[in-house]
């Protein structure tokens, strides 16, 4: 009878070292095989799959027309705003923002700031929603 059992023990090891193959081929060559997927613990799961299984795909961003959106470049210096070579004042730019379409994308640049007069122009764009970007 003691013959037997190293038979056993011998079988089972066989039978779990096949499975550890499978399992590292798999691994190894599922992506060949049409397992594509990479999420080898779905295929032990018991729920069912409705179908076949679908990576997302980040969708572009949709830019927009150059027609519609409109740059205007700010330029900030000590004591005056300048936009598109106009000077204005405080008073005079915040008119400006007024006549502004919500299309427009303000460039602001800060050459020779003065940091308040920035802050304040930042803080008229922010009030009204319009949109600005900060050129370095």
């Amino acid at each position: 009878m003691d013959g037997k059992k190293p038979k056993k023990k011998r079988r089972f090891l066989r039978l779990f070292l096949t499975f550890i193959l499978l399992v590292v081929l798999l691994l190894l060559f599922g992506e060949r095989l049409g397992l594509g997927t990479g999420d080898y613990l779905s295929l032990l799961s018991p729920s069912p799959v409705s179908g076949p299984v679908v990576k997302p795909v980040a969708e572009p961003v949709a830019e927009t027309p150059q027609d519609t959106t409109q740059e205007i470049k700010i330029t900030i210096s000590e004591t005056a705003i300048q936009v598109d070579g106009e000077t204005f004042t405080r008073d005079t730019f915040a008119a400006f923002l007024l006549e502004a379409d919500e299309n427009t994308l303000f460039v602001l640049s800060d050459q020779q700031a003065n940091y308040a007069l920035f802050k304040e122009v930042e803080e008229m764009l922010e009030a009204k929603n319009l949109s600005y970007v900060i050129e370095e």
